[in-house]
């Protein structure tokens, strides 16, 4: 999953501002209850669904990956991930990881080839949904579904585009911008919605152009 590029895109927004603005009060309230160990509480099961489309010429890649989780027993975690690549719709490959635990033991099952692990090393692979870099002494959490940290950073920066669905409990981050380059106009939009406890819940990003397109849609759920 390239979660990297939802960030990168927002980065030029960012470009120019000496000082931090005041931030409206309306996402102040919001944001201030965004809790990383809250959202760990909230999810004792959940998921998502990550589809990347990238297509040049008359080549269309797609990959999709589905990932599982439920740690309600803590005791027996359950994950499990799928992704499957495609070329001009035609499966090209999958693979499928999972936690096994039977009567022998406990695995780590990649494609059925099994490799000895730990309840503990199952939730190592779940906390990577919420986060996968800790930084700032611990305090500033990114890489997963968790985007509380970076957005009570860039919160002051994007509020412009920023609505709060107070019936939906939403945050709402949407923008559009066209940038050209050597001849060529490409146009990246990008929404996403975050919900109270700072856990994405739909992320979407477009780049179009007369070359090439790209998409990419996380849609979140527990």
């Amino acid at each position: 999953m390239k979660k990297q590029v939802f960030y990168l895109v927002l980065l030029p927004l960012l470009v120019g501002c000496s000082t931090k603005p005041e931030l409206r009060k309306d996402i102040e309230k919001f944001i201030s209850k965004f809790s990383l160990s809250k959202a760990i509480e909230k999810y004792q099961t959940g998921g998502y669904v990550s589809t990347r489309i990238e297509t040049e010429g008359d080549k269309t890649d797609k990959e999709v990956v589905e990932f599982e989780f439920s740690t309600v027993d803590k005791n027996h975690p359950q994950y499990s991930k799928i992704t499957t690549k495609y070329e001009n719709e035609v499966q090209k490959s999958q693979d499928v990881v999972t936690f096994v635990e039977n009567e022998s033991g406990s695995y780590i099952s990649t494609n059925g080839e099994l490799k000895e692990a730990t309840v503990n090393d199952c939730n190592k692979l779940i906390i990577k949904f919420f986060y996968e870099k800790t930084e700032l002494d611990g305090q500033y959490h990114t890489g997963g579904q968790y985007y509380g940290d970076y957005l009570k950073e860039a919160a002051p920066y994007l509020q412009k585009y920023v609505t709060i669905d107070k019936e939906k409990e939403l945050y709402i981050m949407e923008y559009t911008v066209n940038e050209t380059k050597s001849g060529v106009t490409t146009e990246i939009h990008q929404r996403y919605e975050v919900n109270k406890w700072g856990m994405m819940e739909h992320n979407y990003y477009s780049m179009v152009n007369d070359n090439k397109s790209v998409t990419e849609e996380i849609i979140v759920h527990n």
